[in-house]
């Protein structure tokens, strides 16, 4: 069973986002959120809305899946 923090590290905004070289700051300018909200994604306290569900399918088609079978538990 992998720690919080190692979980935290498979989250695939996350992953994602270091695939990119973008901060916080970054990717949340370029989906119009602020970077608490990515923060909240990538660490499970929160789940992005419908709106911003689709902002992420446009940044990668994979992703909302991906986000979530990780909050499930299922990936």
């Amino acid at each position: 069973m992998p720690s919080a923090v190692e979980d935290i590290e498979q989250n695939p905004v996350r992953l994602y986002r270091r695939s990119k070289g973008w901060t916080l700051d970054q990717m949340a300018r370029s989906l119009g959120v602020n970077r608490q909200s990515i923060q909240a994604w990538e660490t499970g306290g929160g789940y992005p809305a419908y709106p911003n569900v689709m902002k992420l399918a446009a940044l990668d088609p994979d992703l909302p899946e991906a986000l979530r079978k990780w909050r499930t538990g299922e990936g």
